[in-house]
């Protein structure tokens, strides 16, 4: 079996991607505003990664989909945020 051995650059991006993913949980999702929820009642991107992943798992468990491929799309789906921040903001 061939170990991969990543290259000094590839594991301190490897681990700036891991932390990064921290500052979700800092973020408040800005798009509740829009809808008249105040910024001190709207729930964090992570809490909302998490929520929609068990969401997600349900919902392809009861379709008869693969829910550990959904879970994983859920889980992601919002981590561009850490980056570029809501799309209400733009």
């Amino acid at each position: 079996m061939h170990e991969h051995t990543p290259a000094d650059s590839e594991t301190a991006a490897t681990a700036a991607l891991l932390f990064e993913t921290g500052a979700l949980r800092n973020q408040t999702r800005t798009g509740w505003p829009y809808d008249g929820v105040p910024v001190s009642a709207a729930e964090t991107v992570a809490e909302h990664s998490h929520r929609t992943s068990v969401i997600g798992v349900t919902l392809a468990a009861m379709e008869g989909a693969d829910p550990a491929h959904t879970a994983l799309l859920c889980a992601l789906h919002d981590l561009h945020e850490t980056r570029i921040g809501c799309w209400a903001l733009v």
